[in-house]
């Protein structure tokens, strides 16, 4: 039985613009290379944020 990739493994969503698929249709024929994360298809998953608690880091580069 062949093994099911799983992006949650690898902390990874697919991309939302081209469902994983890497390329989009194009018109009349053949595809383009999707361009929002570069054609691969799946892109790093956001780190989740608890509530409560703030990365300085961020909120510092937020101000800028």
């Amino acid at each position: 039985m062949p093994k099911v990739f799983n992006p949650e493994e690898y902390s990874m969503v697919f991309c939302p613009v081209c469902n994983g698929r890497g390329k989009l249709p194009r018109n009349p024929h053949g595809f383009d290379v999707c361009e929002e994360y570069g054609g691969f298809g799946l892109i790093k998953k956001e780190p989740e944020i608890q509530e409560g608690t703030e990365d300085p880091v961020r909120r510092s580069n937020e101000k800028e």
